[in-house]
């Protein structure tokens, strides 16, 4: 049966899309794939390695007179970047002119009031470059890892997400000193029951305030 492994960055729309299909409902909804996607909610958050069933294309039909030019639409999958921008003490950055530039696509506008953008991408991007009031921020597209029944016990996926949030933390998929004084910091500020490493309460918490 045929698989497919999942690379670092790759979300299920790239990978529909890479097998033939022109949305992720196939992939998705098939069988094969049930115990897969029960630890792996956020299709758009998968681990390096991991193996999805990718079923066969079924043709379709479409009956058309001979003789005559017929038109055809592709349907195509869509994909955006959604971004709330906030500052160290949780307000949102609201109302401030951003210039996102993903490969030949150039998006500009203002956050707005939660300090959020979203705009459409092209589906196989992965990195873009953000100009926040003519402040450049590259952009990894689709590399956060996920917290919950990963290979790495969630560090990775933590280390994202600390950092994300402000909280400085090393991106070395370990679980060395500096990443237990940033979970502490998190902890601290939060407000969250102390425990040792990284516990359900945290995944919990962090998955909350980042929104993955």
């Amino acid at each position: 049966m045929p698989h497919h492994v999942v690379e670092q960055g790759e979300c299920l729309t790239q990978i529909a899309v890479r097998h033939g299909f022109a949305d992720t409902r196939e992939i998705l909804s098939h069988p094969d794939n049930a115990e897969y996607f029960a630890s792996r909610p956020d299709p758009n958050v998968l681990f390096p390695g991991d193996r999805l069933f990718v079923p066969e294309i079924t043709l379709g039909e479409e009956a058309r007179p001979t003789g005559k030019r017929h038109r055809f639409v592709a349907k195509q999958p869509a994909r955006s970047l959604h971004i709330v921008l906030k500052r160290q003490d949780g307000t949102p950055i609201a109302g401030v002119p951003y210039r996102l530039v993903v490969g030949a696509l150039t998006a500009e506008g203002k956050t707005d009031g939660d300090g959020a953008l979203r705009e459409p991408i092209p589906v196989d991007a992965n990195a873009a470059q953000l100009l926040l009031d003519g402040v450049p921020f590259d952009l990894d597209i689709g590399y956060l890892d996920p917290m919950f029944d990963a290979p790495d016990g969630g560090v990775s996926g933590v280390q994202a997400r600390l950092a994300n949030l402000g909280v400085p933390c090393p991106d070395s998929g370990v679980l060395d000193d500096e990443t237990r004084s940033a979970i502490d910091h998190y902890r601290r500020t939060r407000k969250i029951a102390p425990a040792a490493g990284i516990d359900d309460a945290l995944r919990r918490a962090l998955a909350h305030e980042h929104g993955s």
